[in-house]
């Protein structure tokens, strides 16, 4: 499914169902943006695998934008382990 994104007034991508991406939250965010997008896409992979994906989709949200917004705010816990160290 490949979507067309467009520019936002406000500097957020929109894609054309309406779906926002906050560009400046990502451009500022401090730290290892890489990491942070790593654990994101994981813990996206475990909603959406699990009840808790379908329950954010039935209350009308995306899993994509739950757990980004998670991200950004720092609000996922999570700890290296060996395996990293080997990538």
């Amino acid at each position: 499914m490949n979507k067309e994104v467009l520019l936002g007034y406000d500097d957020k991508a929109v894609n054309k169902e309406n779906e926002v991406i906050p560009l400046n939250e990502l451009i500022d965010k401090q730290g290892n943006v890489y990491e942070m997008t790593c654990v994101a896409i994981k813990e996206a992979n475990i909603y959406a695998a699990t009840d808790k994906g379908r329950d954010i989709e039935a209350a009308g949200e995306k899993v994509v934008s739950v757990v980004l917004d998670r991200a950004l705010n720092d609000e996922i816990e999570y700890t290296e382990s060996p395996e990293d160290d080997e990538e």
